[in-house]
């Protein structure tokens, strides 16, 4: 069969499929627990389709976050499990949002504990004469269970034109709405920050010489700090993290 042939077989194979959405979204994309404050949240899905909505939902829990080494296992043993969410199935009809109550289990808050809150559509028949194409979209929720006492403690060294970010404190932080100045602070050039989680590091270029300076977001706390690169970074070996623009925590 010639080339064009067989791509004009294929394409007369696609062209009778409608597309058939699973129109939900969520309202929040990161919920953070902190010792002093509720132990449950509630996400709500929205069903935006003018058909009934079925969604599972599932927690991962993340082991070593933003190491190389990182895992993601599923809640096998409910019974010991330190974030639960209920309900696990639901309906969401047409029009309408239907709410996930996430309950926090860690009394001891001992340590900073992360999950991954999987809402995935689930398919159903399709009640179209014609062929159809389902395309599902699912929502990833970053949650983090804060410790008791939070440590908020950057390091930045700087070789030639990179920076690197070490977080050595004992939970994650964000840094955010970076920037490098020249003369009077009225010259100045952003520079894309990220999600450091505790005991990783993250390294990014700059434009030109001089200090940086973040926000640096812990959670409960928003300080801009200006690092010059002068530190002396712990000989460890972590993975980065992706880098993360203003509104998106990375994965």
């Amino acid at each position: 069969m010639a080339p064009w042939l067989y791509q004009l077989f294929v394409l007369m194979l696609w062209l009778p499929l409608a597309p058939v959405y699973a129109d939900i979204s969520i309202d929040r994309a990161l919920v953070e627990f902190f010792h002093d404050e509720s132990y449950y949240s509630d996400v709500n899905v929205h069903n935006h389709g003018k058909s009934r909505a079925y969604v599972a939902v599932s927690v991962l829990e993340v082991v070593n976050p933003g190491h190389a080494d990182e895992r993601r296992l599923s809640g096998s043993q409910p019974e010991s499990a330190l974030l639960v969410a209920s309900p696990t199935r639901l309906v969401v009809e047409p029009g309408s949002s239907v709410p996930i109550r996430l309950h926090n289990l860690d009394e001891s808050h001992d340590c900073e504990r992360v999950y991954r809150v999987l809402i995935e559509p689930v398919t159903g028949k399709i009640n179209d004469k014609r062929d159809s194409v389902r395309v599902l979209v699912s929502y990833d929720i970053l949650v983090t269970i804060r410790p008791r006492r939070t440590v908020v403690h950057v390091l930045a060294e700087r070789r030639g034109a990179q920076i690197t970010f070490y977080n050595s404190g004992n939970s994650h932080i964000v840094l955010e709405d970076g920037k490098q100045c020249t003369g009077q602070s009225r010259d100045c050039q952003k520079i894309q920050g990220a999600r450091l989680y505790a005991g990783t590091r993250w390294t990014t270029e700059l434009p030109q010489a001089g200090a940086v300076s973040f926000l640096v977001n812990s959670g409960k706390t928003l300080n801009r700090q200006t690092f010059t690169g002068e530190d002396r970074l712990p000989d460890t070996s972590t993975s980065a993290p992706r880098a993360i623009g203003p509104n998106r925590p990375a994965k």
